[in-house]
Formats: C-alpha cells, sequence, structure tokens
C-alpha cells in the first residue's frame, strides 16, 4: 500500500512539475503567439498549418481540403437544425399526436409500433458507424499518424502532453463530428416516417369507407359524407404540416447533396492513393455512412410519394364506388368534387425538391453515383 502511494505521489510530483513550466515564462503557454494560434485552433482558424513545411501533392491537397471542408459543414448543419427547431418542434408534436388516425386503435398502435422500430433502426446504424470509426482510429498506425497528426502549436508541449493530446483528438473525432454530420439526416429521417406513418393512417380510413356496404341509401349517404368530411381535414392538416416539412427537407439536402458531390469521389481517391490499412477502412467505412445517408433520404422521400399515391388510387375508386341516386344529387355532387380536389392535391403536393434545383428521388442518387465517379477519375488523373 506504502508502495503504491510512493508510485502514486511521484507521478503527481512529475506531473505538477510539467504543468508548472507548461504555465511558465520558458512553457509554451509563456508565448502570447503561441496562446494566440491555440485560441485560432479551438475557433478551427488554423493559419499555421504543418503542412506548408510539405510538398504539396494532389493527396495532400485534396484531404486538406475534405477536412476543412467536413469541418465547415458539421458548423452549418448544427446551426441549420437549431434555426429549424421550431417547425422540428411543431413537427414532432404532431406525429405524436392523435389527430390524424385510422379510426382503428389497433392499427394505429401496430403501425406507431412499426414507425418506432424503423427510427431506432436507423438511429442505432449512425451509433453503430460512431462505434466503428471510434474503434478503426484508436488503433495504432503510421498512416494514421502522418494524416492525423497534431498542429504544431499543440507539439511545442512537451511528449507527454502532446500524447494526451493526441489521444484525446484523434479517439473522439468520431464522437465529436459524426453525431453532427448525421444529426440532419436523423432529424429529418424520424419525421418523413413520422408523416408517412400518418398517411398510412389515411390510406386504412379510406378503405374502410370504400369497404362500407350499401344497405340503405339514406345512411350510406350519412355515413359517407361524415367520413369523407372527417378524413378530408384530417389530410388537410397533414398536407399543412408537409409544407414544414419540404422546406426543412429541401434546405437540409442541399447541403448534403452537394458534400456528397465532392466528398465520395474525394475520400475514395485519398484511400486509393494510401492503400490499404486501418485509415484507409476507416475513411471508407465513413464513405460508405455519406452514401447510405444519401440513399436514405432519397429513400424516404420516395416511400412517402408512394404512400401519397396510394391514398390517390383510393379516392379516385372511392369516386367511381359511390353510387348515384337522383334523390341524393347535391350529395352526391358535393361528395365527388370534394374527392377528386383532394384527389388532386395529393397527386401534386408531394414533390420535394432540392431548394427547387432538382426533384429527391432515387434518380438523384443514381447521378450522385456517377458524378462521383467523375470527381474520381478526375482526381487520379490530375494526380
Amino acid at each position: 500500500m506504502l508502495a503504491a502511494w510512493n508510485r502514486l505521489r511521484i507521478w503527481w510530483s512529475s506531473m505538477w512539475t510539467q504543468v508548472c513550466r507548461f504555465w511558465s515564462s520558458e512553457g509554451p503557454a509563456g508565448d502570447c503567439f503561441w496562446l494566440l494560434d491555440f485560441l485560432l485552433l479551438l475557433a478551427v482558424l488554423q493559419f499555421f498549418d504543418s503542412s506548408q513545411t510539405k510538398s504539396e501533392t494532389a493527396f495532400q491537397i485534396v484531404l486538406d481540403v475534405i477536412k476543412v471542408t467536413v469541418v465547415c459543414l458539421v458548423g452549418v448543419r448544427v446551426l441549420l437544425i437549431v434555426s429549424l427547431e421550431k417547425p422540428i418542434t411543431s413537427l414532432r408534436k404532431s406525429i405524436t399526436s392523435d389527430r390524424v388516425n385510422s379510426g382503428d386503435r389497433a392499427f394505429d398502435e401496430l403501425e406507431y409500433r412499426r414507425f418506432n422500430k424503423s427510427g431506432r433502426a436507423m438511429l442505432l446504424i449512425i451509433y453503430g458507424l460512431i462505434i466503428i470509426d471510434t474503434i478503426l482510429l484508436s488503433i495504432p498506425n503510421p498512416m494514421k499518424d502522418s494524416v492525423l497528426e497534431l498542429p504544431p502549436q499543440l507539439c511545442r508541449v512537451g511528449k507527454q502532453m502532446s500524447g494526451v493530446f493526441y489521444f484525446a483528438f484523434v479517439g473522439f473525432i468520431a464522437l465529436s463530428m459524426i453525431p453532427r454530420m448525421f444529426c440532419s439526416l436523423a432529424c429529418s429521417g424520424i419525421l418523413l416516417m413520422g408523416l408517412r406513418l400518418k398517411l398510412k393512417m389515411l390510406t386504412h380510413r379510406y378503405k374502410t369507407i370504400i369497404e362500407y356496404p350499401f344497405l340503405d341509401a339514406d345512411r350510406y349517404y350519412s355515413r359517407v359524407d361524415r367520413e369523407v368530411q372527417n378524413v378530408v381535414d384530417q389530410q388537410l392538416e397533414c398536407w399543412s404540416q408537409l409544407q414544414v416539412l419540404k422546406d426543412c427537407v429541401g434546405k437540409q439536402f442541399f447541403m448534403v447533396h452537394y458534400f456528397a458531390v465532392f466528398a465520395i469521389g474525394a475520400l475514395l481517391f485519398v484511400c486509393q492513393d494510401m492503400g490499404l490499412n486501418i485509415l484507409s477502412v476507416a475513411i471508407v467505412t465513413t464513405t460508405m455512412g455519406f452514401l447510405l445517408e444519401y440513399y436514405l433520404w432519397c429513400a424516404l422521400v420516395d416511400s412517402l410519394q408512394d404512400e401519397a399515391q396510394t391514398i390517390g388510387y383510393l379516392i379516385f375508386e372511392l369516386c367511381a364506388k359511390i353510387p348515384y341516386i337522383h334523390k341524393y344529387r347535391h350529395q352526391y355532387k358535393r361528395l365527388q368534387t370534394s374527392l377528386m380536389i383532394t384527389w388532386i392535391n395529393t397527386g401534386n403536393g408531394l414533390k420535394m425538391n432540392c431548394m427547387g434545383l432538382f426533384e429527391i428521388s432515387k434518380v438523384s442518387f443514381v447521378y450522385l453515383l456517377n458524378v462521383a465517379y467523375k470527381v474520381l477519375m478526375f482526381l487520379i488523373n490530375m494526380n
């Protein structure tokens, strides 16, 4: 026990000596320019980089551009999520409320469990990516040490302190960057799946109306008129929430698209240049994460449009199934007019675009793969 206490006391004395030297006038903290450089480093404004002393190869240039782009992008994504806090909160409340429902509590509960399961799966994939990249980056590797090296300002603090800084920098890079990088997908993805849940409830309600038996004309028209008015009101509420979601998705997908266009090809070029090692495996894993993110955006938007298209087919079927009886011709015309207007709005109101530049769909993902391949070939030829 006494030997352990003596070792601890010696270690603490050594560390205290290094800390005192660090803050003394002879240490790094005694230089005002070092303190200025460290402040700029914390603000992600490192002007004096160690790459200035190296030959500027295509590999090094692309790597530096990727680093700067990623840092800027994660900051913009977080700021965008913060700026969209009110509409996102409104959409969350709308999804968790029961104002839009199918009229069948068992069906609604089953669909909500499926929605929750899908949302958890998407988030667990992001958490898994964080864990995998953290483990891969924690494994010692010469290439990783050369690419993810400390800025020169932090190398002057001594071997032990710089080792601590390097471990903290590399060990937590995935934990600090990946959540910010994929926060927009996690947020908008859950909202897209939640709105699709509400559309499924409307689909079930339309199917229930179609299946009403025609036994008595007066009772049939009274019931259908009441149910159609109810489902149209709920659909109008969904459509008002959809307009909010379309604005959120368009702004966030704009950054996802243009970052992916450059980053995927550039990251594959970096991996091809550095060869097979732990760092390249981590970069490939992250690149696959970017591709999966882009595909999920497109797939979720497409699934929402497919559900809306299903509602359109059911509305058309309902219009065709309502029998015409001369005595109830005014109710018949009112129902037909209301359903046709709803059908037209259903077909045209769900298209989402990237801030007016192009429509978001799986076709966009194929276009991304083509552009990423061209970027990769361009960088290889330039190198």
